[in-house]
């Protein structure tokens, strides 16, 4: 759920591939919604790279290797704060009550998504295609059985009651 932008297009297209081959929560550009926003700028003496109130400047030629793994530990510091647990988006992590749980791939995204899409809503057939790409049949029970073992997860592990609230579609958590 990163988002890059830059003022070089030729920039975003091959930072962006690359970003997605290395990072499984990698935004694609046309999501309007996203947790981080990444900004690269690009002069002659190099890249200024501005991320979560963080900047950081490089030297060119510089190693995609060597970029992301300067950014890796400013993402990984990144958290979403609810009224009874917090959320480490790019960690798989939620904590409460210094207590930790780490979620697989699955409920992780499904969180992320609901956090970046938390005013709106995220659409249960966008989350679905993210969750399962190469299905060519929706079975939006399969979404809701994982929505389940989530809350239940939350529920047995934390002792956190979490809600999720489907209404036209559309999926929020109720904090």
């Amino acid at each position: 759920m990163i988002k890059i932008d830059s003022n070089n297009v030729f920039l975003i297209q091959h930072i962006s591939s690359l970003f997605s081959q290395k990072n499984k929560f990698y935004n694609s550009q046309n999501d309007t919604n996203y947790l981080v926003k990444m900004f690269i700028n690009q002069s002659n003496s190099g890249l200024k790279v501005t991320l979560v109130d963080h900047t950081l400047q490089f030297k060119l030629p510089i190693t995609f290797n060597k970029l992301f793994n300067d950014i890796q530990p400013i993402l990984q510091k990144k958290k979403i704060i609810f009224d009874n647990f917090v959320f480490f988006p790019f960690q798989q992590e939620v904590v409460s009550n210094n207590t930790s749980i780490r979620l697989n791939y699955i409920h992780c995204l499904i969180l992320q998504t609901v956090c970046a899409n938390f005013k709106e809503g995220a659409a249960k057939e966008d989350l679905y295609s993210k969750l399962w790409p190469q299905d060519k049949v929706l079975q939006l029970n399969k979404l809701d059985t994982h929505l389940t073992n989530l809350k239940n997860l939350f529920q047995e592990k934390l002792n956190v009651k979490i809600i999720f609230k489907s209404e036209k579609s559309l999926i929020r958590l109720v904090n």
